[in-house]
């Protein structure tokens, strides 16, 4: 959690922890350590035992102040309009970061926190290592990854808003795929078949209407093609009878993202595919009970892996060659995005720690049957219980 960033920053003996961007978007660390969007980003600042500054242009003053920090200024205060007179665009950032840590006085370590283009960034520690300034690597896990990997309780109440509208979508779909007319191994609207791109506008306007946000494309795998389990399913795909249809939606509300997947057969699914749903289901209680404090990823994973193999699957843990039965990992945290800490996989060594919020998300694949998935979203609470934050139904003939 953001609260024990002065806690890790003594961990690592730091003295200070500097961040720029040129935009909170597609910034998720910088969104963090600010709290807000900011469309032209800033410069973050904080020094160890201290309030953090926050640096931005006078246009975004207003929005800066919303978020986290609250001593903000605008690079006018700073004078950067006149280092602009006298220095080229390349030098003049660097040397304008120099001015604000030399009049707040920062000494010792300092680590460049957040994501930048590489170039800018490498150009910036050489001329503040140049200046005398001691610009110190991370190992991963890095500070923020160390402090995002927790959640307070302001992040899993927006993590639980941006759930429940899912599951609403998610549901509203699945009846909708349900009620179309069938005809043969196929599916009608309004006298058409229905393919992937139907469904798939029905859900974005959805989305629209719960002000939700896709980062990218979701998945609408449907049939053998579900085997594949990053397909996401082309436009021209029709929606067929008694086959597996895998959904996999994971938008996000104001920076916070959920992740849910289910699986359903319009119809009635083979006594495969039913075999497959029900495995599946057990393996992710199972990995569900496995969950304590302290455990690691790689635990769970291998657990689950050894359950899948005991009921006759392939698994990676056997191979990573595998083209079918289980062949991916369990899970992934969740927050400002889809894949941070923890990770619930083969090598994993996260521990599970109060605040986590990830994925558990056991998957068969047969490239004769189709794909089964089932992903729900998972909090282990400040009482060290595991809840599930995900309430969606997971039935499989619909």
């Amino acid at each position: 959690m953001l609260q024990n960033i002065d806690e890790e920053m003594e961990k690592r003996k730091l003295e200070a922890v500097l961040a720029f961007s040129d935009s909170t978007y597609n910034n998720p660390e910088f969104y963090y350590l600010v709290g807000t969007l900011i469309p032209r980003g800033g410069i973050y600042l904080k020094k160890i035992f201290e309030a953090p500054i926050l640096i931005v242009n006078s246009i975004d003053l207003i929005e800066a102040k919303k978020g986290n920090v609250k001593n903000v200024k605008t690079f006018n205060d700073y004078g950067y309009e006149e280092i602009l007179k006298q220095y080229e665009g390349n030098e003049a950032f660097p040397i304008f970061l120099q001015k604000i840590l030399k009049e707040h006085k920062v000494s010792g370590k300092i680590i460049l926190a957040g994501r930048n283009e590489i170039s800018k960034t490498l150009r910036v520690i050489e001329m503040l290592k140049d200046f005398g300034y001691q610009i110190v690597s991370e190992k991963s896990p890095t500070l923020l990854e160390s402090l995002m990997e927790t959640k307070s309780e302001e992040e899993i109440k927006k993590i639980k808003i941006v759930s429940r509208k899912v599951e609403k979508i998610m549901g509203e779909t699945i009846n909708f795929i349900s009620n179309l007319k069938r005809f043969n191994n196929y599916l009608l609207y309004k006298g058409k078949k229905v393919t992937v791109k139907d469904v798939k506008n029905y859900v974005k306007q959805l989305l629209i209407n719960e002000g939700l946000v896709l980062n990218e494309d979701f998945i609408l795998a449907v049939g053998v093609k579900s085997s594949q389990p990053h397909y996401l399913g082309e436009n021209k795909d029709l929606l067929i009878l008694n086959k597996p249809i895998v959904f996999d939606l994971f938008p996000q509300l104001n920076g916070y993202f959920t992740d849910i997947t289910r699986t359903i057969v319009v119809g009635k699914a083979s006594k495969k595919v039913k075999e497959m749903h029900q495995i599946v289901l057990e393996a992710q209680e199972r990995a569900a009970e496995k969950i304590e404090e302290g455990i690691e990823g790689r635990e769970v994973m291998n657990a689950v892996c050894d359950f899948f193999e005991k009921k006759g699957y392939l698994t990676i843990k056997s191979s990573f060659k595998i083209k079918e039965g289980f062949i991916h990992s369990l899970g992934h945290g969740i927050g400002l995005t889809i894949g941070e800490r923890p990770f619930l996989s083969i090598f994993s060594k996260d521990k599970i720690k109060r605040g986590n919020v990830f994925t558990i998300e056991p998957g068969l694949y047969n490239p004769k049957f189709g794909g089964v998935r089932i992903e729900d979203v998972f909090f282990f609470n400040f009482k060290a219980k595991l809840e599930s934050l995900t309430k969606l139904n997971k039935n499989l003939e619909v």
